[in-house]
């Protein structure tokens, strides 16, 4: 299952990769290539905040490291 879902991830990180570049010429003649990539930024930081934020809740960090009460 785990493997599965791996190569899942893998596929769609290409896919996304392939339709963001598309998107982002597109865009940059648009609106122009300094405001195409500060669109594309904030919109990457908005979707990583909201999913941070709301997987924090069902999975466990590895990062958190609770400290003993000595």
């Amino acid at each position: 299952m785990t493997v599965f879902f791996a190569v899942f991830m893998l596929i769609l990180g290409g896919v996304a990769l392939s339709v963001q570049s598309s998107i982002n010429g597109r865009l940059g003649n648009s609106v122009g290539v300094i405001a195409s990539a500060w669109l594309t930024f904030v919109i990457g930081f908005a979707i990583s905040f909201l999913l941070f934020f709301s997987l924090n809740r069902t999975m466990k960090s590895p990062f958190l490291v609770r400290q003993s009460g000595n």
